[in-house]
């Protein structure tokens, strides 16, 4: 799937994916992230190979009301800044649901 999204230069769709994966997310739970829900090292003004994602809406909202992972792969961490970066706040990483397919991305 990986491969594709880098072959078909779907870069916003294997941004997500790859953080849902290494954060260890459930889809409803990263499909819908903004950019304000990122934290990168230059938002922080600190040099870091890591960066914490804001879940606003987690499955566990029951027990845990507030929710974050943090991810720690530099290259990943490389492709989320190339690709997400340059995002204003509101705007959504990926411009659609879990069934879009195709466009925007």
């Amino acid at each position: 799937m990986t491969a594709l999204c880098l072959l078909w230069k779907w870069h916003r769709w294997f941004g997500i994916t790859l953080i849902g994966f290494l954060g260890m997310l459930h889809p409803a739970e990263f499909v819908h992230l903004v950019r304000a829900d990122l934290l990168l090292p230059s938002d922080t003004l600190v040099d870091s190979d890591s960066f914490n994602v804001h879940i606003r809406h987690p499955n566990t909202a029951r027990f845990a009301r507030k929710q974050h992972c943090k991810i720690d792969d530099p290259i990943v961490l490389q492709f989320i800044i190339k690709v997400f970066a340059r995002f204003k706040s509101a705007e959504q990483l990926f411009p659609g649901g879990p069934s879009t397919v195709g466009g925007g991305m």
